[in-house]
């Protein structure tokens, strides 16, 4: 006998967000959707579940790097997965992991969307707001060079280093030489610290210091250094480091 609509359960995501809408599924359920099909063993709410409870000392052999701190398990852990640890879940192919992984890094960009509007460069809260989604997940030291026109309007950005889960090497003379090349005559720089601390380390002061000084000089300015953590961050102008 069919199902009646009126008796739809956990196991009809599909079915339960055309009666009710999206907002009444779980994350497990909205997984299960894109998902589709599971296995002969599990179904596809079971391939979500694992998805959302993904450990990384197990997956793929993997453990999560030295300093990164366990976050909650939600939908987030789309951005922490790669294809490969997707791809090692039973259940889970190319084309699925590929999948999942678009659908994260679209919710990256419609967030950024969002906030852009409000972006300004002569506030830290907006910028961090701006580029939160994009660092804060990164198990890896991502430094990002904002270059900026005379009134503080944006020019472009570009990823300076990618480093280990506690340190990113940064050369003066790469920041500088970009900023000439686009004619930048401010600029910011932000970096993530994957153990979702943000507090300065010893090193990102003495770099502040050493581009804010070098920028005098060539009169490019170093507006501010931010360092990005889990849904927070640090303004080392705010603190202090360099001046107004």
């Amino acid at each position: 006998m069919a199902n009646n609509i009126n008796t739809i359960d956990e196991s009809m995501p599909y079915e339960r967000f055309l009666k009710y809408g999206p907002k009444a599924l779980t994350n497990t359920e909205l997984l299960a959707i894109l998902i589709r099909t599971g296995t002969k063993e599990e179904g596809a709410a079971a391939l979500a579940s694992k998805i959302l409870n993904y450990s990384f000392q197990e997956g793929a052999g993997k453990e999560r790097p030295a300093g990164i701190a366990a976050k909650a398990r939600g939908l987030s852990v789309l951005y922490d997965l790669s294809l490969q640890d997707l791809m090692a879940i039973s259940g889970i192919g190319e084309v699925k992991a590929v999948r999942l992984k678009t659908v994260a890094e679209i919710a990256l960009r419609i967030s950024q969307e969002k906030r852009s509007g409000s972006l300004s460069f002569t506030s830290p809260s907006s910028v961090a707001e701006y580029y939160m989604e994009r660092m804060r997940h990164e198990d890896q030291e991502h430094v990002i060079l904002i270059l900026l026109d005379t009134h503080l309007h944006y020019l472009c950005d570009e990823v300076l280093s990618v480093g280990t889960a506690e340190r990113a090497f940064v050369c003066p003379r790469d920041v500088f030489r970009l900023a000439l090349r686009s004619k930048a005559t401010n600029l910011m720089l932000l970096h993530n610290h994957p153990s979702g601390d943000p507090t300065p380390s010893d090193c990102d002061i003495s770099l502040t210091k050493r581009i804010h000084e070098l920028g005098e000089e060539l009169e490019v300015h170093l507006v501010d250094h931010i360092v990005i953590g889990d849904n927070s961050y640090v303004s080392l102008r705010e603190c202090g480091v360099i001046g107004s």
